[in-house]
């Protein structure tokens, strides 16, 4: 893309940084809160790393102005199963610095698919401060996640509308719960507004 595209450069960094910092990303999965940099070392809701690359590379050179505002939407949660601190930091403060100033966005989180497998869609007793596999507190602020509404094949031609339904009641049962870290955001405006009082 960025061939076909011709650019030598963007906001500064060489192409082959960018290139670096994606390999990086799909290789390693690290993240850093709060000064503390972590490793994804199994399981989680992340996605694909390749989609996550794709998706990141769109926003930045098509919905610019959506990808800033949108920094800190929302929290990344299931993104770490097992964590452990690293010791190299070199490639990781490197990796930081440019996610400090460009958000890092998770095009599908399965957070609310989660919640219906392992709670059926009961989040009174749901905590994401304390669980270990989606704990909101050990994620970095500059992460954004787009939600999935998701709904398993064997649902088709019998509930699937039924499951669709409970699956956007539960994610805006999930951010009434939470409002300190999600939002829903839903036009670009929405996603500005959201990013102004975060």
């Amino acid at each position: 893309m960025l061939d076909y595209l011709n650019i030598k450069q963007i906001n500064g960094l060489k192409i082959e940084t960018i290139i670096r910092l994606s390999r990086f990303v799909v290789q390693y999965n690290y993240f850093c809160y709060n000064g503390q940099y972590y490793h994804q070392v199994r399981g989680g809701a992340i996605g694909s790393p390749l989609t996550l690359i794709i998706a990141n590379c769109y926003m930045f050179f098509f919905e610019q102005d959506i990808v800033i505002i949108g920094l800190v939407v929302g929290i990344p949660v299931g993104i770490v199963v097992g964590r452990q601190k690293s010791t190299s930091l070199t490639v990781e403060k490197q990796a930081y610095q440019i996610l400090e100033k460009n958000p890092l966005i998770d095009g599908h989180n399965d957070l609310p698919w989660r919640v219906r497998e392992n709670f059926q869609n009961n989040i009174n007793n749901l905590d994401l401060y304390n669980m270990t596999q989606y704990n909101v507190s050990n994620t970095t602020p500059s992460h954004t996640d787009f939600w999935s509404i998701y709904t398993d094949c064997e649902h088709q031609g019998k509930d699937a509308t039924i499951s669709f339904l409970e699956q956007i009641d539960v994610m805006n049962r999930i951010i009434a719960k939470y409002p300190d870290v999600f939002q829903m955001a839903t036009t670009a405006e929405e996603v500005r507004q959201a990013f102004s009082t975060k």
